[in-house]
């Protein structure tokens, strides 16, 4: 499930796309303000990806060539969280 977080909504309307490109195996999440807006400031949740593990009973997710950028297409410092599952 992809979800997006509450951080850029406090700046008005969003526009949220995502694709999945099964050839390069990676996921493309895009949402950006309506409008010609300025953007917003501070920190907080973009987008939400929720995994779901179809069989096994454990496993590591690690994301990698993780991006995150801005209107003017400049990479802005993101915390990236891997994770792991267990029955």
């Amino acid at each position: 499930m992809l979800l997006g977080g509450r951080f850029l909504g406090s700046g008005g309307t969003t526009v949220f796309n995502s694709y999945l490109n099964t050839t390069d195996e990676h996921l493309v999440v895009e949402c950006t303000l309506e409008g010609t807006i300025p953007g917003v400031k501070g920190t907080g949740t973009l987008p939400i990806i929720e995994f779901q593990v179809k069989e096994g009973e454990a496993c590591d997710l690690n994301l990698y060539d993780t991006q995150l950028l801005n209107s003017n297409e400049t990479a802005i410092i993101l915390t990236v969280r891997n994770g792991h599952f267990s029955a």
